[in-house]
């Protein structure tokens, strides 16, 4: 590339959108937003891989993606399918051609005029020989075919984790030093600040990149669709199934919805000039022992425990796999729980103020998780 600065182009101007991780919590809602704003011509392709079910048998990509976009509770994706709007192509991010042939990547290069890249294996007691494959190494492949032939404009979903949380001050949106990175301690924040800085170099060389940082993500509001794998739902999960909940923990629960967080996402893609990096996390997070004490005085749960620590011996004792495992987890996450770093928001503020308004009501968290409490 040479060092000019190609022109950015809007999602809403775009002709060809390229969406990664599409089969993702986030990455599926961001596909729902992104048909509501793209041209009637336009094509958005998502790259996905096929993969193996319980009983052995091979789920094509394309299956993949309408079966999640359904379970999402989010329509059905076929329609779009059908008009070739919407199109699946079968591939791997761990690979420089993305898992295509030569023929299929070059013609795909020479498409594409915005990315989306939200796939990464996540998983905060990872190690980062086990993350940088398809982040650090899929960041930098996506890079590569970013400036293949056109260049193409490029919207990173990194994770606000990138910022060692028990930092002092507000954590502003810019980049983080290799001084405050040496603070991470887990592989997958460690991976994703690599593949910011990768995002960072491939801006200086003149492809226009814009990096947003979540905070947790949690349910739709419309279809209140969970991350099962999501520490906080996997939590609240714990206490419903179990009909207990710990007292006096000192958590505090921060979480954004994940339609607001797409619809932040691609109303910012749509900008003509949008900021470099944006943190999409709630200001206002929410008292965990607040929560569970409402829960109690509801009947929605039987008991509360002296303390967490009490609860986790129960959760250790279940029968049921998933809650066992949360329990080992706890001691990990207790301290990070108690923590309540500051995150500018100030871009999102300045360049999307009705969308940040809504951070200004605190969460109705018994519709948000009303999937758990039946």
């Amino acid at each position: 590339l040479s060092k000019s600065h190609e022109p950015r182009v809007r999602l809403n101007d775009a002709q060809h959108i390229f969406l990664t991780g599409g089969t993702g919590h986030l990455g599926v809602s961001l596909l729902a937003q992104m048909l509501t704003s793209i041209g009637e011509d336009a094509v958005l392709t998502c790259l996905v891989r096929a993969s193996f079910n319980e009983t052995g048998e091979l789920i094509s990509g394309q299956h993949r993606l309408s079966l999640r976009f359904k379970q999402a509770g989010l329509g059905d994706l076929q329609p779009y399918l059908d008009r070739g709007q919407v199109r699946v192509i079968e591939g791997d991010l761990c690979d420089p051609l993305l898992g295509l042939n030569s023929e299929a990547y070059q013609e795909l290069c020479k498409a594409v005029d915005l990315i989306i890249h939200c796939a990464a294996f996540v998983n905060l007691r990872a190690a980062y020989t086990q993350t940088k494959p398809s982040i650090v190494d899929g960041s930098r492949h996506i890079l590569h075919f970013a400036a293949t032939h056109r260049v193409k404009t490029l919207h990173y979903i990194s994770t606000n984790s990138v910022l060692a949380h028990h930092q002092e001050g507000t954590l502003k949106e810019r980049a983080v030093t290799v001084s405050d990175a040496s603070l991470l301690s887990d592989g997958y924040s460690r991976a994703k600040w690599v593949a910011e800085q990768l995002m960072a170099a491939g801006a200086d060389d003149g492809i226009p990149v814009t990096i947003y940082r979540p905070g947790n993500i949690g349910p739709h509001r419309q279809t209140a669709y969970t991350n099962p794998d999501d520490m906080i739902t996997l939590i609240l999960d714990g206490c419903i199934q179990g009909q207990a909940a710990p007292r006096e923990t000192g958590w505090r629960f921060e979480l954004t919805p994940v339609d607001l967080v797409a619809e932040m996402i691609i109303e910012a893609a749509c900008l003509v000039e949008p900021a470099d990096i944006y943190h999409i996390v709630n200001p206002l997070p929410f008292e965990a022992d607040h929560l569970f004490a409402e829960w109690y005085e509801q009947g929605q749960i039987k008991s509360l425990h002296s303390s967490w620590r009490d609860w986790r011996s129960e959760l250790l004792r279940s029968a049921e796999p998933v809650h066992r495992v949360l329990g080992a987890s706890l001691v990990s996450f207790d301290e990070l729980l108690k923590t309540n770093p500051r995150f500018s928001i100030d871009h999102l503020c300045r360049d999307l103020p009705s969308q940040a308004a809504q951070f200004e009501k605190p969460l109705e968290l018994s519709s948000l998780f009303r999937s758990l409490l039946g």
